[in-house]
């Protein structure tokens, strides 16, 4: 788990190598295409409580679909 500061090849490589699970929290302007398809996909799912933690999983970002 990390923020979005471990978002980068190298923490993504040494997770592959491993064969980890990782999570990593967004930080809006970090990766502009990750950014963009977050939004789109919150808009399509926004709940009615503007307060609820959102998550979305499976983003693709470069040859991953997880990030």
């Amino acid at each position: 788990m990390g923020d979005s500061l471990y978002a980068c090849e190298t923490v993504f490589n040494l997770c592959r190598a491993h064969k980890w699970k990782y999570i990593c929290r967004f930080k809006e302007g970090r990766i502009k295409s990750i950014s963009t398809e977050f939004k789109a996909i919150k808009e399509l799912e926004q709940s009615k409580d503007q307060n609820s933690l959102v998550w979305v999983n499976d983003i693709a970002y470069k040859d991953r679909t997880s990030i």
